[in-house]
């Protein structure tokens, strides 16, 4: 398997980067922006044996007569992928898609739908397999315990932008049904907690990389499911083992949108 990495300049990218190198696996370039102009992967990682380019326009991606990779992996900013998958399908490339990018208006979203009509994409908020398992066996947990009320909490570094989390907001969408009301914060005179509600709250401080809490709350019990991150590697790794899975859909069906490893 070849990969590209989009964003790997970036702090996940390097990681990225440095996972596939420890695994043996040929990166065929780099995706940055504008800023990069004129880069070679060498004047990002200047102890690299074997050179490779750095992409900076989806106009320059369409000029590139290199090897092209199995696989991208985006670790980039909202959307900026999203030309880039535009000239894929033109082209009729054959190579799958990874994002892990977050933030994503709805059309995007559709946008990427689209294009998974041509090509295996995997749009996941968060890359560790841990949080990908319970992704699959929350929903399996609510249906055996339907009248417990469910609260998430999640714990991010101070410098994190975005709240609630990619990944609460995506594990309160498993843990939710149509009549669902997702609320993420409680101030003042409330009155009692309803039936339908879903709370998310987030807390920031340090230097925390993930933690998320999925409380089932009961009449004289209740259930708490911890998922820690100590290490931005469990997501390097995790965004490796996705580009795996999606280089096994493009050989074995070459298609589809998915948001799961398992």
């Amino acid at each position: 398997m070849k990969v590209g990495i989009s964003g790997i300049a970036g702090r996940m990218g390097r990681e990225i980067f440095y996972c596939a190198l420890e695994k043996g696996i040929n990166v065929c370039f780099g995706i940055e922006s504008e800023a990069f102009k004129g880069f070679t992967a060498r004047r990002i990682f200047p102890t690299l044996e074997r050179d490779f380019p750095i992409i900076t326009s989806p106009e320059e991606f369409e000029n590139y007569v290199g090897p092209f990779p199995d696989v991208i992996i985006d670790f980039s900013v909202r959307g900026a992928i999203i030309p880039y998958i535009d000239k894929i399908c033109q082209k009729g490339l054959k190579l799958g898609l990874v994002i892990g990018t977050t933030g994503f208006s709805p059309d995007e979203i559709d946008q990427l739908k689209n294009f998974s009509e041509n090509i295996p994409i995997l749009l996941s908020y968060n890359m560790s397999r841990g949080i990908n398992m319970l992704l699959k066996i929350l929903p399996e947990i609510k249906k055996s315990i339907p009248d417990f009320d469910i609260e998430i909490v999640e714990v991010h570094h101070r410098m994190k932008k975005d709240s609630p989390s990619g990944t609460a907001v995506k594990l309160s969408e498993v843990l939710s049904s149509p009549d669902t009301k997702r609320i993420t914060g409680r101030d003042g005179i409330v009155g009692p907690r309803q039936k339908n509600e879903l709370g998310i709250f987030a807390v920031r401080g340090g230097d925390v990389i993930g933690e998320h809490i999925v409380f089932f709350l009961g009449d004289g019990e209740r259930i708490e499911i911890r998922h820690s991150a100590t290490s931005r590697k469990v997501f390097a790794d995790g965004a490796i083992y996705a580009a795996q899975f999606i280089y096994d859909k493009l050989k074995k069906v070459g298609k589809g949108f998915f948001s799961s490893i398992f």
